[in-house]
């Protein structure tokens, strides 16, 4: 009986330590954790240490949670969770300048109407309309930024939201951005829907972070307070107006400009009613680029076999690739500037190549480039296209690769003698050391090309498929001095895409164009001998001649015979794409478990080995 006493009163006791350790170690290891992502998803990011070590003022958090009211909400607890560690590891690094304090808004409460005054928005979660808050307010002694709302499906992008809204609030002065487009990028109003369009986010998501302001290169005064230039579309910039950009940048002035041989989202908008193509839809810079050791055919735009796009023939029309819409991946950007590191798509359209010439004084670092098997379009194959696989009879290749965007510096004369807007040469700048961006595609900027707009409770979430956003924040901001965001910013978004079937799509796609380019020579011929029959007056049957009936059927028959091919290598591309699917079901669902299996098995048999074959242990 006493042994008996002796193992409960063992049993109480470690069951009693046990509780009680467990509470200070659940408390020191809170934030532990092993990061087995492969793209460290969940690992705080040394741009995040950077920003916070760097805050100039405390700042103040309150994050509003409805705990009580999201018992039945598993996805937004285990979301709520995670911003609270990450800010709690934000805490840890800046101590000093951080605090946090976490609140639940319950109804009819006091923390309820401090959310509401705030400005959160709160998701109504039953009939009696109560909502569930999961919002972020950052404050310091002179500003107030919030975060409304921090959806779960948006968990990739938390970090850069996290550290932007606190960098954001932390700043006394805002860098300021000059903003001239010739493109509609910012609000406006559509007169055939009445109604008001919102202006394209990349330049929304600039306004975040920078003092953007719309500026004229002839109010000399208001160019001098801008540190960063966007120059978008220029095309129609006179003698004085180039002077006034060449002495900007040759005074210290940073600039990133948007040029395009041929600019998909050029409209004219001057007569009433729905805007169609403008008649020039190409910019330069000349002469300022031949002065920086670079050049721009607006005559050819950039295609690229191997990263052409899929674009839709309308409703009932199969997707066809266009040469000229292009998506690039991380193996086209320069891994070595801070501009285009770490982003894992961009998507252009009709872009055009950037020449870089020698030039004394000058660097010229390639951003992002084409593929080896890239060539040039005519832009004017472009007027008018309604078959973008007409694109490919008229690709000619360049054998090598081509520079989409580039960075430059170093030291530049003035393109100019003389000061043509000053009249004399009074405070002329001859020369000067500059530091500007070019890309040669205008339409990156565009939403269509790397961001869906989705609406909640009213507020419009954009959702980036591609990181044109993030190229263009991570090229202003470098330009203007601040660079601690721009390993954050990288983080868009991870695809992981079948190359496999990619490659046997690209493979079905050239042997269905080779089969259609014969079908239209075909065609064509088909039409120069009937031309030729009708001159020589041939009669026949409702018009038609004998020979003529006769050619019509043999055509007949080689057009079914050739569309016949067509489905014939469509469904040759179908069969390995499911034969390639079945292995990887097969590897999955049976080779992994066996593996598993026949691993234990012979665990279990060297154990029975062992003990089995062991000798029998003598009775002391």
């Amino acid at each position: 009986m006493s042994r008996h006493l002796v193992k409960v009163f063992t049993l109480i006791a470690v069951i009693v330590t046990t509780m009680v350790a467990s509470y200070p170690l659940q408390r020191v290891l809170v934030s532990f954790r092993i990061d087995l992502t492969e793209d460290r998803m969940f690992t705080v990011s040394p741009a995040t240490i950077e920003v916070l070590s760097q805050l100039s003022q405390p700042v103040r958090l309150d994050l509003y949670f409805s705990a009580t009211l999201s018992e039945g909400l598993p996805a937004v607890r285990r979301h709520a969770l995670r911003v609270e560690e990450l800010l709690r590891e934000f805490m840890h690094i800046a101590p000093a300048r951080l605090t946090l304090s976490v609140h639940d808004p319950e109804p009819f409460s006091d923390e309820e109407d401090a959310a509401r005054v705030a400005g959160l928005d709160a998701v109504p979660v039953n009939i009696a309309g109560d909502g569930v808050y999961l919002g972020l307010v950052a404050r310091t002694e002179a500003r107030r930024e919030i975060i409304r709302f921090l959806p779960p499906d948006r968990e990739a992008f938390l970090e850069y939201e996290l550290l932007k809204l606190i960098h954001s609030v932390s700043l006394v002065e805002r860098p300021v951005v000059g903003l001239i487009s010739e493109l509609r990028v910012g609000p406006g109003y559509d007169y055939e829907q009445q109604r008001a369009t919102p202006g394209w986010i990349a330049i929304e998501q600039l306004s975040s972070l920078f003092d953007v302001r719309e500026l004229d290169l002839e109010d000399a005064d208001a160019l001098a307070q801008a540190q960063v230039l966007l120059l978008v579309h220029p095309k129609s910039l006179g003698e004085a107006e180039l002077f006034a950009l060449d002495q900007f940048v040759l005074g210290g002035g940073r600039l990133l400009v948007f040029i395009d041989p041929h600019a998909e989202m050029d409209m004219d908008l001057s007569a009433p009613g729905m805007p169609f193509p403008a008649e020039d839809p190409s910019s330069n810079l000349d002469p300022l680029l031949a002065a920086w050791g670079i050049s721009m055919d607006s005559q050819r735009i950039v295609g690229d076999p191997q990263h052409a796009m899929n674009v839709n023939l309308g409703p009932r029309g199969s997707p066809v690739r266009h040469l000229g819409m292009l998506s690039l991946g991380r193996a086209n950007m320069n891994a070595d500037d801070v501009v285009s590191a770490g982003i894992e798509r961009i998507n252009l359209a009709t872009a055009g190549a950037l020449i870089i010439r020698v030039t004394e004084g000058l660097t010229v670092e390639p951003l992002i480039q084409t593929s080896g098997d890239a060539g040039f379009i005519v832009a004017e194959n472009l007027t008018l296209l309604t078959d973008p696989a007409l694109l490919r009879e008229r690709f000619v290749g360049a054998d090598s690769k081509l520079t989409l965007a580039a960075r430059i510096t170093g030291h530049a004369r003035s393109a100019f003698e003389s000061a043509p807007a000053l009249g004399d040469d009074e405070g002329f700048l001859t020369e000067g050391d500059i530091s500007a961006i070019v890309v040669a595609d205008t339409d990156m900027l565009s939403d269509i090309l790397w961001v869906t707009v989705e609406t909640f409770l009213g507020t419009p979430l954009p959702k980036p498929w591609a990181g044109n956003g993030n190229f263009v924040l991570n090229a202003v901001d470098h330009l203007a001095g601040t660079t601690a965001l721009v390993g954050l910013r990288a983080r868009e978004g991870h695809s992981r895409p079948f190359t496999r079937v990619q490659a046997l799509r690209r493979q079905a796609d050239e042997r269905v164009v080779v089969k259609e380019r014969a079908l239209r020579r075909q065609l064509d011929e088909l039409d120069a001998e009937l031309t030729e029959l009708e001159a020589q007056g041939a009669e026949g049957v409702g018009g038609l001649s004998p020979e003529q009936l006769q050619l019509l059927r043999d055509f007949q028959s080689k057009r079914v015979e050739t569309r016949r091919e067509l489905r014939r290598v469509r469904r040759e591309l179908n069969r390995e794409i499911e034969a390639l699917g079945t292995r990887l079901k097969i590897l999955n669902i049976v080779l992994a478990p066996a593996l598993v299996a026949l691993l234990g098995l012979m665990v279990f048999f060297y154990r029975y080995r062992r003990f089995a074959l062991a000798p029998p242990r003598r009775a002391q």
